[in-house]
């Protein structure tokens, strides 16, 4: 009868655990991977995410960190992100998700981390854009997300994208002949 109830006290304990809610507990941050800066999203880091402007960028290459309610094995975390060409809200093109790899505990708690990180400028055309990214986490099954998303608005910052030096030379060359060839057939 003991060896009964130790089996059943046993598997109910094992249940709980695997049962345990997952849940945020209020530290997200986006990582600007070139200039070595932490942004919070919902957490008390040196400087916010939300409404940064990168200004005038080549790259942009963004990474984050969370931590989660203890969870450990079978936690999937990432990152979303998307990308606002020309600063249309409406609009949004969704980039895809950055894996964030389970990095350490962090006292009750567990800690995921992508400081590699994915450059979001590549591809952009010359302009205004903005960049809102959002957090969620799974556990084992994916049937259910708990997320980060500023209350559904996302984490937005602003960067501008202008053409290379190099294109603006190669270009102006380009007019300058066009206006040689056209003087000579005059």
């Amino acid at each position: 009868m003991r060896k009964v109830l130790a089996s059943l006290a046993a598997l109910a304990l094992v249940s709980g655990v695997a049962s345990a809610q997952l849940q945020w507990i209020g530290a997200s941050a986006v990582y600007h991977v070139e200039g070595d800066t932490w942004y919070g999203a919902n957490a008390d880091w040196a400087s916010a995410f939300q409404g940064e402007d990168f200004g005038v960028v080549s790259t942009l290459t963004l990474g984050a960190e969370v931590q989660t309610w203890d969870q450990g094995a079978g936690t999937v975390v990432e990152m979303g992100i998307n990308i606002n060409p020309f600063g249309d809200t409406l609009n949004p093109i969704f980039a895809g998700w950055l894996d964030l790899p389970y990095l350490e505990p962090a006292g009750n708690n567990d800690k995921w981390q992508n400081t590699t990180g994915v450059d979001i400028a590549a591809g952009l055309p010359v302009g205004e854009h903005t960049v809102s990214v959002f957090f969620r986490a799974t556990r084992d099954d994916g049937a259910s997300y708990v997320w980060d998303s500023n209350g559904g608005a996302n984490y937005t910052a602003a960067f501008e994208i202008v053409p290379e030096p190099s294109t603006l030379l190669l270009g102006g060359m380009g007019l300058v002949g066009l206006l040689i060839a056209r003087r000579r057939k005059a």
